[in-house]
């Protein structure tokens, strides 16, 4: 597959400098397979990797798709929990107002009233009715605006050995527990 993927682009993989992937938060399996990719191909291109921030492109792709430069994204983690981050989008730049956080109910941070922001992704059944009509549920996050967040880490300097394209992990949200020494 990778190979049709560098034919198409009309380019080898040594002609590659930068990989960038979605690292979560996110489905748990889905941001393995794409951080191993990611480590794979950067490792046959002699490349670096830059992780982005699922939520970051969505807030992107949102503000590309619609009007608005405020949002809410909610990502489902397990049972009632969701990821929320707040994103405020300037001129193509996005900022984070809260970065995800694990959640399993409203965050402070919702309830400010001079937000008005949008939301996508998927609506937590615990978040207030007004939410409801906030929710644009055909915003998904696309890989091409995903590429000027790799273009700008990798200038600034912050991309990575391929051995650091790590999955994001959020702290709390793992369901395992460690059992005493009864």
């Amino acid at each position: 597959m990778l190979d049709e993927v560098f034919s198409e682009a009309g380019c080898r993989p040594s002609e590659v400098d930068v990989v960038g992937f979605s690292a979560g938060p996110g489905s748990f399996t889905g941001a393995r397979i794409a951080a191993a990719l990611t480590q794979a191909v950067a490792l046959a291109a002699d490349a670096r990797v830059v992780a982005v921030a699922t939520s970051r492109v969505w807030a992107h792709s949102a503000s590309v798709l619609l009007p608005g430069n405020v949002w809410v994204v909610s990502v489902p983690s397990r049972g009632d929990a969701f990821y929320l981050s707040l994103y405020r989008v300037d001129e193509g730049m996005v900022v984070v107002s809260a970065e995800d956080v694990l959640c399993t109910e409203p965050p402070e941070w919702i309830a400010e009233p001079e937000l008005q922001p949008g939301l996508v992704g998927t609506v937590p059944p615990w978040l207030p009715e007004v939410w409801r009509d906030r929710h644009k549920p055909d915003v998904e996050p696309r890989a091409a605006d995903m590429l000027s967040h790799v273009e700008l880490l990798h200038t600034q300097g912050r991309s990575a050995a391929p051995e650091f394209a790590l999955p994001t992990y959020i702290a709390g949200d793992s369901p395992w527990r460690k059992q005493g020494a009864d």
